[in-house]
Parts: C-alpha cells; structure tokens; sequence
C-alpha cells in the first residue's frame, strides 16, 4: 500500500473510473473541498465490509460520548444506525 491519496471534488467527479485502482494501491482516499478534507473512502470486500462498517460506526460513536463528556450539553439521546439507543446523562 502506498501513501494516503487525496483527491479534490473535481478530481473525483472527472476521475471516477480511476477510483477502483486508486484504492486498490493506496487502501484509502481523502475527498477535499477548497483543500480541506469532506470525506473518506475506503477499500473493502465482501469478506471485511461489515466488520470495517462496524468498527467505523463504534469510532462515530466512541467520538460522539467523548464529545458530550466533555462538552456541557443538555441531555443527549444517541441513536445507532441498527435503532438501539443510548442514553447519554
């Protein structure tokens, strides 16, 4: 694997037939816009999606508690993509 790839908006609108191979070499691709970074795209298969899908949504999630502990908001009702809740106090 190579280094991380970064591609702009329109390099990704006028490149797209590119993508498959890009991934292939580099495992991963930061989409920017105006040169910040907007997105992330990641190469999977059928044997490591869901267990990469799984621990994507248990980072947003670790990120998300970590957020409201440190921050001083009204309580916070977190809601997983699968419908289980969590409730943050």
């Amino acid at each position: 694997m190579s280094a991380t790839r970064f591609m702009s908006l329109r390099e990704l609108r006028n490149e797209t037939g590119k993508i498959k191979d890009i991934l292939s070499d580099n495992g991963k691709i930061i989409i920017t816009n105006k040169g910040k970074p907007e997105a992330l795209m990641l190469d999977v298969n059928e044997q490591n999606f869901e267990e990469t899908l799984l621990l994507i949504n248990q980072i947003r999630l670790s990120r998300a508690i970590s957020n409201r502990m440190t921050c001083n908001h009204p309580r916070t009702k977190l809601t997983s993509q699968r419908g289980d809740s969590l409730q943050i106090q």
